[in-house]
């Protein structure tokens, strides 16, 4: 289990504006594992306008 997740890393150049399937996608191009995958597969299926929503979304 990760102790902080990087989320910048894993979703952060995503083409913004985006649902939580462009999200995930990018985090498995960047090598996300299942935990990262499974966290963002939690998100509701909306528009995220920006990774700063993204990251208020996980709580992080």
């Amino acid at each position: 289990m990760h102790d902080e997740i990087d989320w910048a890393k894993y979703v952060g150049g995503a083409d913004y504006p985006c649902g939580r399937d462009v999200l995930l996608k990018s985090a498995a191009a960047q090598g996300g594992d299942d935990e990262v995958l499974g966290q963002l597969g939690k998100l509701p299926e909306r528009e995220y306008d920006c990774f700063e929503t993204v990251r208020t979304s996980l709580g992080s």
